[in-house]
């Protein structure tokens, strides 16, 4: 995330109770790399029947992770079972499409790249709701 965004952050860190702002940068981070990584992997697929699936995974997540960035970014906005419930949601769309692009691995490089990345940002995901449940 860019110094200035989370500069941005620190300034309103009264309306994100709660939060920890440097596991919240590593969550907003990992899922932009999500929403970067589900869209290549789902531009690159063939529209094969073996391949429908995993594209259309990888776009739901990629649009989910997009959201989810988001809404991080919005200071004024944080509710704390929300965001919970939405950061639960990405842990498990994250995971649903690493499975998935996992399995296609073998057909496509980038779905092994996307997989790991999805796998990646369901961590950083749950180490958000983590941080929530102490603070």
């Amino acid at each position: 995330m860019s110094t200035t965004a989370m500069q941005m952050m620190e300034m309103h860190s009264d309306a994100m109770q709660g939060m920890d702002l440097a596991v919240m940068q590593e969550c907003i981070e990992a899922c932009a790399a999500c929403e970067q990584a589900c869209t290549m992997c789902a531009g690159a697929m063939a529209m094969t029947p073996e391949m429908a699936m995993c594209a259309a995974m990888c776009q739901n997540a990629a649009d989910l992770a997009n959201t989810m960035m988001r809404t991080m970014l919005r200071p004024n906005g944080m509710n704390g079972p929300a965001m919970m419930a939405m950061h639960q949601a990405m842990v498990v769309m994250c995971m649903s499409c690493a499975d998935e692009c996992e399995a296609m691995a073998s057909m496509s490089a980038d779905c092994a790249m996307c997989a790991e990345v999805c796998r990646q940002c369901a961590m950083a995901c749950q180490k958000m709701i983590d941080s929530m449940l102490v603070g």
